[in-house]
């Protein structure tokens, strides 16, 4: 059998019947017991852990790095792996920011803006990665710093503050009461 082919058991253990068993399984078990170490723990250190109120700051802290994560799921799914998501993230706020604190852009704009600039980085590194053939680990680790570098020359450096009340709304905005 050579490198390439794969298993029927291992077909198995990636299609969405082979992923539910695994999470039932006993290979799984040390991830929950170590949840449930961790909610002991934060519950005997404070009181307010378990509170309702708690749990949806966690999950509004989280929702970024969960909105990135969904995305990044169809990298792996793929095969591929993206090192470079959290320097988009952080070029799309910059050039969101900066368009509307330093140019007077209308925050739609902006927003429309930021997303184009994360666009055109997921672009470059796709066209990288399967046009020029380059290993999506090299693309992406190459991306990381030079998109990274792009951001801070853009801020020097300092964080953009003392936004609009519009654009700090749409940032505060709720789907549901998360």
């Amino acid at each position: 059998m050579s490198d390439n082919q794969i298993t029927s058991n291992q077909k198995d253990r990636f299609s969405i019947k082979g992923g539910v068993k695994w999470v039932f399984s006993i290979e799984s078990i040390g991830i929950y017991v170590f949840l449930v170490a961790l909610i002991s723990f934060f519950s005997l250190m404070t009181r307010a852990f378990l509170t309702f109120d708690n749990f949806i700051v966690i999950l509004r802290q989280v929702s970024i790095i969960g909105i990135s994560a969904f995305g990044e799921t169809f990298v792996v799914i793929a095969g591929g792996i993206d090192l470079s998501v959290g320097s988009i993230v952080a070029l799309s706020g910059v050039t969101s920011a900066s368009l509307v604190k330093f140019l007077n852009v209308p925050v739609p704009f902006s927003f429309l803006a930021g997303i184009a600039a994360g666009c055109v980085c997921g672009l470059l590194n796709g066209t990288l990665a399967t046009r020029v053939k380059i290993p999506p680990i090299i693309v992406t680790l190459g991306t990381l710093t030079i998109i990274r570098g792009i951001a801070f020359i853009i801020v020097g450096g300092h964080t953009v503050f003392g936004m609009p009340v519009n654009y700090r709304v749409l940032g505060r905005s709720y789907i549901g009461f998360i």
